[in-house]
């Protein structure tokens, strides 16, 4: 069984070359790589199984290699091999460190510097907001409990953008992994630091200005093995519903038609996900939602209205009711000049 297997992780890495060599990639060759790959491949057990059980999901992995740019050269720590379940089959997904996403980010030209690190209790931390930058000082000795864990980023045109995720927000970042949540192991566990940095580095790259191609395939490629995205689409939705957030509904549909548009997928797949109302329900609830739609199209309406006429009250109007997640989604939707702008009216400056 181990020689089939092996043959396979051969005959797949070969297969690939044409796919990797058909993407222009200056820095990446491909017989190094495929030797990284094999390396990690026969190193794995779990890995190799899965390749077995799906060869065409290495091939797409190197694809993967090639078209965002990352050596999965170990000493790098950039990108790596993993065995991971995707639609219930076992495959070989390409996983990207924060490291990785840091070095993608940067290779863009959207920022000058990207880090990320965690916030103790005994720590000095100061946040001014998501387009500035906040000061950490650590703690001499026991820096406390954990509290958040913070990226910054600076942008080419010296602009700084900050995203903070709270520990409980971490956490149900971590309870999403099938691995954590069925096994408790797994590299939310065997790397709890790396993994927050990942995380909020991932949260982060949402904000920058004019993402590269890659960019968005190394996010894509995380989403897919990780189901985070859907997992916090669907949390935001409920809530929305739930505290029947109208604008929050309508931003969140913006996003899901840019990125369905962007990806060529089918919004309606999307939301046949979302619209899991209980039964004797549904009628009901696809009608509130699609009043909420409305109701959130005129609050956004009102916001840029509000903005380009320097009208507060047309603002306040926009945003009465709407969710602190709704608030992030506007600020990420009007970019930070034009959410400056916003709170500059908003606080009488």
């Amino acid at each position: 069984m181990a020689a089939n297997n092996l043959q396979t992780v051969t005959r797949w890495l070969h297969k690939s070359q044409d796919a990797f060599q058909a993407i222009p990639n200056p820095v990446l060759d491909f017989e190094r790589e495929r030797h990284f790959a094999k390396q990690q491949v026969t190193a794995n057990s779990y890995l190799m199984g899965a390749v077995a059980n799906n060869p065409q999901s290495l091939l797409d992995a190197m694809t993967n290699v090639a078209a965002i740019g990352l050596s999965l050269n170990p000493a790098d720590k950039l990108a790596y091999l993993i065995p991971r379940k995707i639609n219930n089959v076992q495959s070989c997904c390409l996983d990207i460190s924060y490291r990785g996403l840091s070095r993608v980010a940067i290779d863009s030209g959207a920022v000058e510097f990207i880090r990320a690190d965690d916030v103790f209790s005994n720590d000095k931390f100061e946040y001014y907001g998501p387009i500035d930058k906040p000061v950490h000082q650590y703690a001499r000795g026991d820096r406390g409990e954990l509290e958040c864990t913070y990226a910054v980023a600076k942008t080419k045109g010296g602009d700084y953008l900050c995203e903070v995720m709270e520990v409980d927000e971490l956490n149900k970042i971590r309870d999403c992994s099938e691995m954590y949540k069925r096994h408790q192991s797994g590299p939310w566990v065997d790397f709890p630091q790396e993994m927050r940095k990942k995380t909020v580095i991932k949260r982060l790259t949402k904000t920058l200005p004019n993402p590269s191609p890659e960019l968005n395939l190394a996010i894509d490629a995380l989403n897919q093995h990780e189901g985070i995205e859907f997992s916090e689409r669907k949390s935001n939705f409920n809530l929305f519903m739930d505290q029947g957030d109208a604008l929050g509904l309508y931003l969140q549909k913006l996003n899901i038609e840019e990125e369905c548009e962007r990806d060529q997928t089918d919004v309606l797949d999307v939301y046949s996900n979302l619209q899991q109302f209980p039964r004797g329900q549904i009628g009901a609830k696809r009608k509130e939602f699609k009043q909420h739609i409305d109701n959130g199209g005129a609050c956004f309406n009102n916001i840029m209205g509000g903005v380009t006429e320097q009208d507060k009250g047309m603002i306040e109007d926009g945003i009465a009711g709407a969710t602190d997640e709704a608030l992030v989604m506007l600020e990420n939707k009007l970019g930070p000049e034009m959410w400056a702008e916003m709170q500059g009216i908003l606080n009488n400056e």
